[in-house]
């Protein structure tokens, strides 16, 4: 491919915006994220996920309350060979989302602290996850 990328970007723009509860007396993160493309059985939940953990640890490290997640998407796809997979994941039982509550000492900005012991702390940490069998789809580049 002479050096060059296979797709665009998909993830275009992040955008932080903090609101003060003065009720509270917090300051609350919002995070908006901007999407080109998205495959959504395969890659949209991977992403949800991953901007929700990125906006608790960053909220974590300024003091502030992780708020709401928005994503505005552009080009949500499935693939044709993913149709009968997502069938069967839309017959499940929606469960409770699970809470996650960044642990002491985890910094988005310093690398050394992303060690295993931190990891499994963050998977500690992570309270009511329920996952359900796991699905096999084909990724499509």
């Amino acid at each position: 491919m002479d050096g060059k990328q296979a797709l665009p970007p998909c993830h275009l723009l992040t955008i932080l915006d903090v609101d003060v509860d003065s009720e509270k007396q917090e300051s609350i993160l919002n995070m908006h994220v901007i999407m080109r493309s998205t495959d959504v059985p395969v890659g949209l939940p991977f992403n949800i996920a991953s901007y929700a953990y990125l906006m608790e640890m960053i909220a974590k490290d300024f003091g502030f309350v992780a708020g709401v997640l928005s994503i505005d998407m552009t080009n949500c796809h499935i693939y044709e060979d993913q149709l009968e997979l997502v069938d069967i994941q839309l017959e499940r039982e929606v469960g409770t989302l699970p809470k996650f509550t960044m642990p002491d000492g985890i910094r988005f900005d310093d690398p050394s602290t992303l060690t295993r012991e931190n990891v499994d702390r963050m998977l500690e940490a992570l309270e009511g996850y329920e996952p359900q069998a796991f699905i096999k789809y084909p990724v499509a580049v």
